[in-house]
Parts: structure tokens; C-alpha cells; sequence
């Protein structure tokens, strides 16, 4: 295992655990705020098409970004693993509050017969992240599924995290590492 390996996965464990440490009221609180500062944030952009994620719980939660999208008539859609390809795809959503299953890692996923998204330049990912630097860089849970998913297709990316995730010093990384074009938190909208 390289020097950079053993570094990110120590930043993983400190930062996953300084997002857990919320209790049901606070999280609900910077949720609500994040979701304020996502909605802001998509108003200023042309989007089509919103893809999402459905959060493990330390996650910041998405449920109302996305059902606001669905409901002003925009596409919504969120990653499903593709066991041929060996990748997360998009894949649409119709109902955030129904069309999910329980899948690989106990995350949620979009059913099966749920058709692949039409991802295009005006769509825009809200991409989850264990923590995130200065200069629009992710750090991920390790397996790299976001940053080759993301490679694949076009849109602008949007990295959803609380603040307490933000590392003032630069995260270590590959040149497979996908850069952020902004970093929403409770508290502020990052633009990279």
C-alpha cells in the first residue's frame, strides 16, 4: 500500500467519525441548511437534470433537493451498480421516496427495472465525499466508483458535505481523482 493510500485512509476514519458525531437535531439542522444552499445553487445553473445520492445516515440527506427537483419538473436519478460493466451508473428515479432497494454495502440503490438516466452537460451530479480541500479535490470512501463513474459522463459536480469535513490543507490524490466544480456545507458554497 502506497504512502498516499495509508494517508487517505487515515483522513477517512477521522473525518467519517467527525460526521457522525451529530446528533438527530443538529444534523437535521445543517441538512435543512444544505439543502437551503443546494437549492440556491441550482437556481443559477441550467440544469435538466439532477443526479443524487441516498444517504448512509452520516451522509448529509438529499430527500428534499431531490423531490423539489422531481417536482419542478426536472429529471432526478442517482447511481446504481452495473455488476456487468463492474460500475455505477445513473440511473432515474421517479419517486426519491420509493424507488429505492437495499444493495451492495447496505446503501441504497435504484431498483432494477428503473431505466438508465440520459446524463447530458446541463445535468448535475451531487456527489457525496468523506471530506474535501480548498482547491475542489474528494476524498471518497476508497473504492474509486465515483471517480470512474464520473469520468464517464458529462454535467457539473456539486460535492454535498457538512462542514466539519472541510480539510484546510490540501488531500492527497491520483490523477483518477474527479475535481469538484463546487462544495456545498451547511455554512457555505465552495466555487472551484
Amino acid at each position: 500500500m502506497s504512502s498516499i493510500d495509508d494517508a487517505k485512509r487515515m483522513l477517512r476514519k477521522h473525518y467519517i467519525s467527525a460526521r457522525k458525531d451529530f446528533d438527530n437535531v443538529q444534523r437535521t439542522i445543517k441538512d435543512i441548511a444544505i439543502a437551503e444552499n443546494i437549492n440556491k445553487l441550482l437556481g443559477m445553473i441550467n440544469v435538466c437534470g439532477v443526479v443524487g445520492y441516498d444517504s448512509d445516515g452520516s451522509e448529509p440527506d438529499l430527500f428534499e433537493v431531490m423531490e423539489g427537483v422531481r417536482k419542478q419538473g426536472r429529471q432526478i436519478a442517482a447511481p446504481r451498480y452495473n455488476s456487468v460493466a463492474e460500475t455505477y451508473e445513473p440511473v432515474l428515479v421517479g419517486n426519491w421516496d420509493e424507488d429505492f432497494v437495499e444493495a451492495r454495502y447496505g446503501l441504497m440503490e435504484p431498483k432494477m427495472e428503473l431505466p438508465t438516466a440520459p446524463v447530458a452537460a446541463n445535468w448535475v451530479w451531487l456527489v457525496p465525499a468523506v471530506a474535501f480541500d480548498g482547491q475542489g479535490r474528494r476524498l471518497g470512501r476508497g473504492g474509486g466508483y465515483y471517480d470512474r463513474m464520473l469520468s464517464k459522463y458529462p454535467g457539473k459536480r456539486i460535492g454535498v458535505c457538512y462542514q466539519c469535513q472541510f480539510s484546510s490543507s490540501d488531500l492527497p490524490g491520483t490523477e483518477h481523482d474527479q475535481k469538484l466544480d463546487w462544495v456545498v456545507t451547511e455554512e457555505k458554497v465552495y466555487n472551484f
